[in-house]
């Protein structure tokens, strides 16, 4: 079952690394069944059907996440929503079942002839001849992940202890834990570092510090523009899987985005078009997070299984307005949103606008019925009010006889069928905010907004050119124009927002990046960000160092 599900879960397939692998762990799982009491023997098969289980659930969730499971994931029931649900259908295949046959096989086995089981006793001798085989077939799988990091170190630093050093450090992800300890010992190591840490004086210095230190000085004539926002209303147009890819781009003789297009080239915008994602297995709402807070999330699980209650500084706490609203499609309690509402400082959620009389909407209409609710919203806002409103509507998989054909000639040459729906999804969405927009300057709200608009993190299974495709960050009626393609990450989105609205000088946490508006060092890989600022915020969030939120 272990090879069956290697190949669907981002390890080596049909390879001796892969085998020794899947031989370790079916020797983990085999060796109690040894020392256990006859009529206990059948106890073996409750982890073996766990594992099996957890492969093909993995099958399901790496492609779409890049990464296996996270173990807290499988007790979170409430995470599991229509869009889940639309991903998991999308890529089960007819091999699937292979994955947990061989499972179903022992089960069966064991079921028919379990009174000979029963009766017949393993002697000392044979447990401890069958015990030795299986234990050394275990060993194995480490010792491979223990030798292929060996070789991996240049030459000049090759030594055991550093070896040992980088063999039991956090990995990045669940599957950097997987290579180099096995599926079932991966798991545990995973578990074994993702607990809440209390933080030294050391440790809290090191956060307050780093999160005030002082701003880059800006020009005195734009920094009193921007003094100029600060009772402005703030809108934060999250756009599910939104990127620069297919602003000013044709298929056919038409434009994917023209309302995007034409308010990057309006006068008062600050566009930034080479914001890269570093989102973390918890995707939107890993990306809510860092847009909130400035911190970056965790790359080895959805920081939302462990810090969701957490109090965190925030967008919302920093701006101050009279209402801080979050206004989301899917209920309240996928991901934990009803925590992180009031994490992030919120005060109040408006959830379920993906609905229409209590059904999910078609998928081009539902970004549609989401600004709908927000139109519905904003005039009963007290002013300066603070909304994050967050699409769902690009979220792929797409499903071809549900979505529209907008571009005359159907898909062009060359192009793969779900990046042209995407695209097209995109179209849909830029229409709808178009007709947005204008209500917005039909009811006088635009001119005392400043309104926001990004991609959440780069569009899921389109191929593997849009995993580097960086996201677009537009902020319109500002007062100034500034616009740059130079490489940045998400983590400078919130420094730039506070920048915008005239806060960061005074702001009492100035996250962990830089305002795009002010010089900054360009980094040297936006997609994988300092590792250092990557340690910080792990403490952070397994820290909690502003306690819990009441």
């Amino acid at each position: 079952m272990f090879m069956d599900a290697h190949p669907c879960i981002g390890l080596e397939y049909n390879n001796l690394p892969s085998f020794i692998s899947a031989l370790s762990d079916a020797a983990l799982l085999t060796i109690p069944y040894v020392f256990l009491p006859r009529r206990w023997r059948w106890v073996v098969i409750i982890p073996g059907v766990i594992v099996a289980c957890t492969l093909l659930v993995n099958s399901w969730y790496y492609p779409y996440f890049g990464d296996v499971m996270p173990p807290r994931n499988f007790l979170m029931a409430s995470t599991i929503d229509h869009t889940l649900i639309k991903c998991s259908l999308a890529v089960i295949s007819l091999r699937d079942p292979f994955i947990i046959l061989p499972m179903i096989f022992c089960t069966v086995v064991y079921i028919i002839y379990r009174r000979d089981i029963s009766k017949n006793p393993i002697s000392w001798r044979r447990k401890a001849i069958l015990s030795t085989i299986l234990i050394l077939l275990f060993i194995i799988g480490p010792v491979k992940g223990f030798a292929a990091i060996y070789q991996s170190i240049p030459a000049s630093e090759r030594t055991l202890s550093e070896t040992w050093r980088q063999y039991t450090r956090p990995g990045n992800s669940i599957s950097h834990h997987i290579e180099r300890h096995g599926y079932i010992c991966g798991y545990m190591s995973h578990i074994s570092i993702n607990k809440s840490i209390k933080l030294s004086r050391k440790d809290m210095r090191e956060i307050a510090e780093s999160g005030c230190r002082p701003p880059a000085p800006i020009r005195i004539s734009v920094a009193k523009r921007l003094q100029k926002n600060r009772n402005k209303n703030l809108l934060f147009i999250v756009v599910e899987s939104l990127s620069s890819y297919s602003l000013n781009r044709r298929i056919g003789h038409n434009y994917i985005t023209p309302c995007l297009d034409s308010l990057i080239s309006a006068p008062d915008a600050v566009v930034f078009t080479s914001l890269y994602s570093q989102v973390g297995p918890g995707n939107s709402s890993d990306g809510q997070f860092i847009y909130n807070t400035g911190i970056l999330p965790l790359y080895d699980m959805p920081l939302v299984s462990v810090s969701s209650t957490n109090h965190f500084p925030s967008l919302a706490r920093e701006i101050k307005p009279k209402r801080a609203m979050e206004i989301i499609g899917e209920p309240k309690t996928t991901w934990f949103h009803i925590n992180t509402n009031r994490a992030y400082g919120f005060d109040s959620i408006i959830d379920r606008t993906m609905c229409i009389n209590e059904e999910v909407a078609p998928d081009h209409l539902v970004d549609s019925v989401i600004l709908s609710r927000v139109r519905q919203e904003l005039p009963r806002l007290p002013q300066p009010f603070y909304v994050m409103a967050t699409t769902i509507g690009m979220h792929s998989p797409f499903i071809p006889e549900n979505t529209p054909r907008i571009f005359p000639g159907g898909i062009p040459s060359g192009m793969e069928e779900q990046e042209y729906l995407h695209h097209v999804h995109t179209a849909i969405f830029d229409a709808q905010l178009r007709e947005f927009i204008k209500w917005m300057k039909a009811t006088g709200l635009y001119d005392n907004s400043i309104i926001v608009i990004t991609g959440d993190h780069t569009p899921h299974r389109i191929g593997k050119k849009f995993e580097k495709i960086p996201l677009p960050l537009i902020i319109l009626n500002s007062g100034i124009t500034a616009k740059s393609d130079v490489a940045a990450g998400q983590i400078d989105f919130y420094p730039t927002i506070l920048d915008v609205m005239g806060r960061l000088d005074s702001a009492s946490w100035r996250g962990l990046g830089n305002s795009l508006l002010r010089p900054r060092a360009i980094p040297r890989d936006p997609l994988h960000p300092d590792s250092a600022m990557v340690a910080l915020s792990r403490k952070i969030i397994l820290g909690a160092p502003w306690g819990k939120v009441e």
